[in-house]
């Protein structure tokens, strides 16, 4: 029984099935042309893509009366879901301004959280100036007269 190097053993078909398909679950796609569609963001994962990868032909998985409904069905969960907006323009007019609110919330929210960062900031940076001032203060006492560093530090 000969092997063809590209597709190994037979009976393999359904293993390089399910490596390409963690491939492109992963975005870690080997052949060149996937590897392109990636770069560009435009790589789908589809029964399509799948066999390409995989170097294998499309149709026992792109049937539901395929060799492999697994691996179909598989591919099928893993695609992206699409996002289905409403269809109606007052349905999505509404939809918009459901989410612009949503956003507006998340934007007051994110505004608060940087305003309590600055305020602490402040507060830091006011609490680093007094100690630089005390290690100044401590090292010009101790030029001058160091056995009254002890004193100083008592007090």
């Amino acid at each position: 029984m000969a092997r063809n190097k590209k597709r190994g053993p037979r009976g393999s078909a359904e293993a390089d099935y399910w490596a390409a398909l963690e491939r492109l679950k992963s975005e870690a796609p080997s052949h060149p042309k996937l590897q392109k569609l990636q770069k560009e963001g435009r790589l789908e994962i589809n029964a399509s893509a799948v066999a390409v990868e995989a170097n294998r032909s499309r149709t026992p998985i792109s049937s539901e009366n395929g060799r492999f409904p697994e691996i179909r069905k598989a591919i099928i969960e893993a695609q992206a879901p699409k996002e289905e907006g409403p269809r109606s323009p007052t349905a999505f007019v509404k939809y918009q301004r459901k989410k612009n609110t949503e956003l507006r919330e998340q934007n007051r929210n994110l505004e608060s959280q940087l305003a309590l960062m600055v305020a602490k900031n402040i507060q830091l940076e006011e609490r680093l100036e007094d100690a630089n001032r005390e290690v100044a203060q401590i090292k010009k006492i101790k030029k001058s007269k160091p056995y009254e560093v002890l004193n100083f530090m008592d007090q």
